[in-house]
């Protein structure tokens, strides 16, 4: 009789101690942050504005529309800009990778894209920001890399600083 308790309890133990450890998986680590999705879905259009501040220190707009794909946390996609006071889109591309609420994105206009506003064939634009993201809106800071060409032509310096702002259409 006493064989058959041993045996009896290595069988509860062994069965308390699974429970214990699937108890610690479940709730382990466990907050109400996790518990959010871990990404947003950008795929669709989007539109919006660029804004800095020129040299008088006047808001200066331009318009944007993205049209965004999203495969996995990964997101890409044609864009326009239109300067404020230009009728000709600046044409490029947005790609980015998204974590959580935020979304990692990279603006290129590739040589020859500012061709119709005055600029040279090599002039180039790339801008990065880490926007803040929700299923329809994105907004960020982008700063925004000119190559050497732009500079005088479309662009007053290498470095701009603009404000992202794009509501899903």
């Amino acid at each position: 009789m006493g064989g058959r308790r041993i045996v009896s309890l290595g069988r509860m133990s062994s069965v308390f101690v699974g429970v214990l450890i699937l108890a610690a998986w479940g709730l382990g680590g466990c907050s109400s942050s996790d518990m959010q999705p871990t990404s947003v879905n950008l795929t669709g259009t989007w539109k919006g504005t660029l804004t800095h501040l020129n040299g008088a220190g006047v808001a200066v707009n331009a318009a944007v529309t993205w049209t965004a794909t999203q495969n996995s946390t990964n997101v890409t996609g044609p864009v326009s800009v239109i300067p404020s006071g230009q009728a000709i889109p600046v044409v490029g591309t947005i790609a980015g990778t998204i974590s959580g609420s935020q979304v990692m994105l990279t603006l290129t206009a590739p040589e020859g894209s500012f061709v119709a506003l005055g600029g040279p064939q090599a002039c180039s634009l790339t801008g990065t920001t880490t926007a803040n993201a929700t299923s329809t809106t994105i907004s960020g800071t982008v700063t925004e890399t000119f190559s050497a060409a732009c500079i005088g032509t479309v662009a007053g310096s290498a470095n701009q600083v603009e404000t992202l702002s794009l509501t899903k259409s």
